[in-house]
């Protein structure tokens, strides 16, 4: 058994002795981009814009590039570490566990990368054991400052400390239902430990367990309908789950040593345990249905108490691996280990703030930048620090002779625009990929006709975090190459793909290049056809291969790669009238969902959208194809959702949003804004169930455009 729990074990008795009450002892448990098939992504209309508001850009740089370095340009070696993965945004919020650094155990705070350590609770008793509500503004805890362990609540900053429960016994481990309602926790008010709740405001209290032997350290399924639970009824402490009122109670883990502390993920598909099943405490995970049982520390001290970052990427822990108990977090497959603290005092049952809006509900709003600056957004991304990174392009004005620059923009959550950056020369660049480079760095890709070998090349910028340049390259041959994506692969490699013309004669042919993170081709991979094919879009599976969704003549085809740029296979899917993928995203099975372009072969040539599902080995299993009848449409974007759905995004009348799961059926879809067509080429999901959508608006003609941004609720809608 760890120290620890013989330490905290002692430390339950004799602060239950003090309060007149002997206890059972519970053993060995703890307390404290953008697609069309045409070169040109903007398509013409001439219905006017619709009003909106307009956001005003602020801190504008201008980035000149000084020089091109070649792609096979070698970069100097450095002996600067290389970085563990960034914490995304949702993640990037406070931490509050219990420690006993200034003597005896109070409630503190901190960063989720272990900096900003401040103490909540200031007292000479005892605090241990912080619980979230849902919305993170309150905390739940532990106290025995009058007497005896009872469970209390504040705010956020320590503020509002009061008393919910009030008894003669002790309560431990509070844990908050999902809709803030209710607070699940342990008590031994009736002669052995058991799970109650009650309302949140300490009214209302029932048992929902009783056993001779000890139930406790409870945790609620993300639906709330099932309660996980930790139990010695079968001889020792194993993992139980029931549903919320109590009943159907059943086991999940099978060891003749302790399983426990457990906690349910986001996405109610896993639950994260401590278990001694390999001689000493380490974290595991399981399926919620107890299958699936995976170890994720292993380290020979004891690990223990874990607790879920709000995305489920990442777990916090307690670990004495350094010889006290310290704070860690963990990636849920084990890798990236993070000390957050480091003071030599004992820290224990750490919580990780929820992310989502004070109101508990999602903060709409439209965002559209006008005027001769701003041409359009082709993609956004999350960036580490919770705010969004959007590129596109400034060419406001689409016609011959084109000129323009690569625009580059950082704005919160809530669309205010935290700086602007243009890059480019004397010709015309736009931005068609963004990605964070891990390092705190961006990578930005697109098209140049200012640097390069051809008419057209592809370019890589690798900016800072604020926006500065650190380095480009171009990519290309004599004549002219169009950029369709970039995929940062995971190894931290780069794939940036499109279409390249030949050096004689006319014609599109695929193109694609893996490069490194400093910007040297790994390797290029491109057909040649009399036909014309198009690389739109990529996707990189779990083994490493890399699949391609090309778009060749009126039909559709899909390209795997291994990781070495060699064919694995090709199908191409030769149907009625015109299809083709313009989106990949990878199905449960290990298949594909395509989303892109149909458009009939009769008289009348009416576009939809055209959505697809493939076998791994890509044999089509089924098509189809919806819209609106009245007007044109088509995907231009698609993310898989964390609930196995998918978000497609849409080139069309009103910007056009569409949820499908993986069986083709449309859930909802929704015209967004206005009646004139509108492009939306960049997604992101967001952790309170909102989504952030960008692109363009189409103006005078298909001549003109805007860049637009904005934030829908869960259910695709704005303003409502």
């Amino acid at each position: 058994m760890a120290t620890r729990y013989k330490g905290i074990a002692a430390m339950m008795i004799v602060l239950t002795l003090a309060a007149g009450c002997v206890a059972a002892e519970p053993t060995a448990t703890p307390v404290p981009p953008t697609a069309t098939v045409t070169p040109t992504p903007l398509p013409p209309t001439n219905t006017p814009i619709p009003p909106t508001e307009t956001a005003t850009p602020t801190e504008t740089t201008s980035l000149t590039p000084s020089q091109t370095p070649l792609p096979t340009e070698t970069p100097t070696p450095t002996s600067t570490p290389i970085p563990l993965p960034p914490l995304s945004g949702s993640d990037a919020g406070l931490i509050a566990y219990s420690s006993d650094q200034d003597g005896d155990f109070e409630i503190w705070v901190m960063n989720a990368d272990g900096s900003g350590q401040r103490k909540l609770t200031d007292n000479n008793a005892t605090d241990w054991s912080p619980a979230w509500s849902p919305d993170g503004a309150q905390i739940a805890f532990v106290s025995n400052r009058d007497g005896n362990d009872e469970i209390y609540i504040m705010s956020v900053d320590g503020s509002d400390q009061r008393r919910l429960t009030e008894t003669d016994a002790s309560e431990s481990f509070p844990a908050w239902s999902p809709d803030g309602t209710e607070i699940s926790f342990d008590s031994d008010r009736d002669g052995n430990w058991e799970i109650y709740v009650m309302t949140s405001d300490g009214s209302n209290v029932r048992r929902l367990t009783n056993d001779p032997a000890d139930d406790w350290i409870t945790s609620w399924s993300p639906d709330g309908s099932h309660i996980v639970f930790e139990s010695k009824r079968d001889g020792n402490y194993e993992i139980y789950v029931m549903d919320a009122d109590g009943s159907n109670q059943r086991r999940l883990t099978d060891n003749r040593v302790h399983d426990g502390f457990p906690t349910w993920s986001p996405d109610g598909a896993q639950i994260a345990f401590m278990s001694q099943r390999d001689g000493n405490y380490e974290i595991y995970v399981m399926n919620a249905d107890g299958t699936n049982q995976q170890r994720v520390t292993d380290n020979r001290a004891e690990d223990s108490d874990p607790a879920w970052s709000p995305s489920g990427d990442w777990l916090t822990f307690v670990s004495q691996r350094d010889g006290n108990d310290e704070i860690y977090i963990v990636k849920t497959d084990g890798s990236s280990i993070r000390q957050l603290t480091d003071g030599g005092a004992q820290n224990w049952t750490p919580a990780w703030q929820p992310f989502e809006t004070p109101s508990g509900r999602t903060n709409t709003w439209i965002r559209t930048f006008e005027g001769p600056d701003y041409g359009a957004f082709f993609d956004i991304v999350l960036a580490e620090d919770r705010n969004v990174l959007a590129v596109g392009a400034t060419n406001h004005l689409h016609v011959p002779p084109y000129s323009g620059d690569a625009l580059l923009m950082k704005l919160t959550l809530e669309g205010d625009v935290l700086w602007e950056r243009t890059w480019g020369g004397d010709g015309y660049e736009q931005a068609m990929s963004v990605a964070l480079a891990g390092d705190g760095g961006i990578y930005v890709f697109g098209e140049t006709d200012s640097y390069g070998a051809g008419g057209r090349d592809f370019f890589l910028l690798k900016m800072t975090e604020d926006g500065s340049e650190d380095w480009f390259r171009t990519y290309g041959r004599a004549r002219r190459e169009w950029p369709y994506g970039m995929l940062r692969l995971s190894n931290g490699d780069l794939l940036i793909h499109g279409f390249t013309e030949p050096l004689v004669g006319s014609g599109r042919n695929q193109y694609a290049l893996r490069v490194e993170s400093q910007g040297d081709v790994i390797w290029e991979y491109t057909v040649e056809s009399p036909d014309e094919e198009l690389v739109i879009d990529a996707l990189e599976t779990a083994e490493g291969d890399l699949v391609l969704a090309v778009a060749v003549e009126e039909d559709g085809k899909l390209v795997k790669l291994d990781a070495d740029g060699n064919v694995r296979w090709t199908k191409r899917y030769e149907l009625a009238g015109w299809q083709y993928a313009s989106q990949i995203a990878q199905t449960d099975d290990g298949g594909f969902l395509l989303a892109g372009f149909s458009m009939s072969s009769g008289s009348r040539r009416q576009a939809d959208t055209w959505l697809a599902r493939c076998t791994p080995t890509g044999e089509l299993e089924w098509e189809t194809s919806f819209g609106d009848s009245a007007h044109d449409d088509y995907a231009t974007s698609l993310i898989r959702l964390k609930d196995g759905t998918y978000l497609i995004g849409g080139i069309g009348n009103g910007m056009l949003l569409s949820r499908v799961d993986e069986d083709g059926n449309v859930l909802w879809r929704r015209s967004l804004v206005g009646k004139t067509v509108y492009g939306a080429d960049g997604l992101i999901e967001l952790e309170d169930g909102g989504y952030l959508v960008a692109g363009f608006i189409q103006i005078i003609n298909g001549r003109s455009y805007d860049a637009i941004l904005l934030r829908t609720d869960a259910e695709g809608r704005v303003g409502e």
